[in-house]
Order: structure tokens, then C-alpha cells, then sequence
């Protein structure tokens, strides 16, 4: 729920409740909240200037229910959501810090923490020899149905030599069942994802496309190629950046702007 969002709601109710002492106080502050978004989405730079997080924050402040704990922690939050509204004009950075992973172990963990800000039933890497091309498994529910999603990740852009052995590997996901002991039930459709912080490359291209058709007419199974912008688009449209900003911290990956 966005600020603005927090003070129509908060108006609705007090239109046919009671008032509270300390509701004018809290309505400054989610109208000054609201306010800030919206300036340093449209102009950041101007916003900078305003200080209206800082009166929101003052004006918290002056509810004896809540402390300066919860004040600050207020503070933290209010500062991430406005550097996202700045951020998400620029999105370089997302495809920087993508580019920057070279280890597929890393990109497995990356990945991993973004699919699990999703509703899952059960997220789990595998390794070893027993993963038979999944590198990730997840089962989620989608329109009634449990779906089960296998990714293989790799880094960088996918050559001919990687594709020779990548596709192997994408036919091993559907050719060896999933034991289904970590989450209850059976799953009604499975996915199979390439997922790779880069491109198909040039040469490469017209014989994966000619592949993911294949499969799909012959073999009826459901594979898509998640390629660099399509995970931009992913952590943007999902509205994963603080998800993406911490799983970037726990590799040890620093974030250049």
C-alpha cells in the first residue's frame, strides 16, 4: 500500500468513525508522506530540497504511542521507498550489478531470495548429480493450479559451446520426475526456465528459438528463455529492488550507481 493509498483509507474511516485526538497528526503525516513520493518520483532533485519526509517524521513523532524506536524505524523505511522512487528512473544500476555476477552460484542465490519474495509453497537450489538441469525448483499455486518452475542459470551471454550442453540439460528437467516429498500434493503443469545475465548470442540465436519450438510442438513442454532485460523487467514490474539490494549484499556485490 503506497502512502496515498494509506490516506484515502485513513479518510474513509474516520469519515464514519470516531475522531481521535491524534488523527489531524496522523493525517499530516501519511498527506506529507504522500507528497514526498510523489515529488521525488516526478522531481527528484527538486524534493531533495522540500524536507517533507523529515515533517512527516516529526509529525509521527508527536503521538505518545509511538516511540523513537519506532520513529526511526519509520525513518528507514520512508528513506528506502524514497530512494526507490528515485532509482526507478535509473536502471542502470539493475543492469550493472546483474552483469557484474560471474559465478552461477552466486546468480543461483540471487535468484533464489527474488523468487522467494514470491508466495511459494517450496524454493530449493539443487546441486550435485542428482539435479538433473534444475538449478532451481519452485512450486507455486497460479489460477487453482500447483505449478511446479525449473530453472537452469548461467552467466553471461549463452555461446553455441554453452547451448551444445545447456540443452541437454533442459530435456533432463522433464525427463526425470521431481520427488514431490518437501511440499503436499502433486503439481498439475511444469516449467522450464533458462535464465541467464546475458543474451542469446548472435550465431547461437536461430537454433535455440528453432529448440523452445520444438519442444513445444513435439514434446508439449512449456520453456522459456529469461535473458538480462527480462530479469530487469522482472525485479521492476515485481517491485523487488529491496529484494534484489539484499541479496546483492549478501554476496558481498556493492551496488554502483
Amino acid at each position: 500500500m503506497t502512502a496515498e493509498d494509506a490516506r484515502r483509507e485513513f479518510l474513509s474511516e474516520t469519515r464514519f468513525g470516531t475522531e481521535n485526538t491524534y488523527d489531524p497528526v496522523l493525517l499530516q503525516f501519511l498527506k506529507l508522506s504522500s507528497e514526498s513520493f510523489a515529488g521525488f518520483r516526478d522531481d527528484p532533485g527538486k524534493e531533495l530540497t522540500t524536507g517533507k519526509l523529515r515533517l512527516a517524521l516529526d509529525a509521527l513523532s508527536q503521538i505518545p504511542l509511538i516511540d523513537t524506536e519506532a520513529t526511526n524505524a519509520v525513518g528507514v523505511e520512508l528513506g528506502e521507498r524514497a530512494l526507490n522512487e528515485v532509482l526507478g528512473q535509473n536502471k542502470t544500476w539493475l543492469y550493472r550489478a546483474l552483469e557484474s555476477i560471474t559465478q552461477e552460484t552466486t546468480l543461483q542465490k540471487i535468484t533464489l531470495r527474488l523468487l522467494q519474495a514470491q508466495l511459494l509453497l517450496y524454493a530449493q537450489i539443487l546441486q550435485g548429480p542428482l539435479e538433473y538441469g534444475r538449478d532451481i525448483v519452485v512450486v507455486l499455486e497460479e489460477g487453482g493450479n500447483r505449478i511446479l518452475r525449473m530453472y537452469q542459470l548461467k552467466c553471461g551471454d549463452i555461446s553455441t559451446a554453452v547451448w551444445r550442453t545447456v540443452k541437454s540439460q533442459m530435456g533432463e528437467m522433464f525427463q526425470v520426475p521431481l520427488s514431490e516429498f518437501q511440499f503436499t500434493g502433486s503439481v498439475q503443469a511444469r516449467q522450464g526456465f533458462l535464465l541467464a545475465n546475458g543474451h542469446a548470442g548472435e550465431y547461437v540465436e536461430p537454433a535455440m528459438d528453432g529448440w523452445f519450438k520444438e519442444q513445444k510442438e513435439d514434446h508439449q513442454r512449456d520453456l522459456k528463455f529469461i535473458h538480462l532485460d527480462a530479469i530487469v523487467t522482472w525485479i521492476l514490474e515485481y517491485r523487488l529492488i529491496n529484494e534484489f539490494k539484499a541479496a546483492l549484499a549478501e554476496q558481498g556485490i556493492k551496488i554502483v550507481y
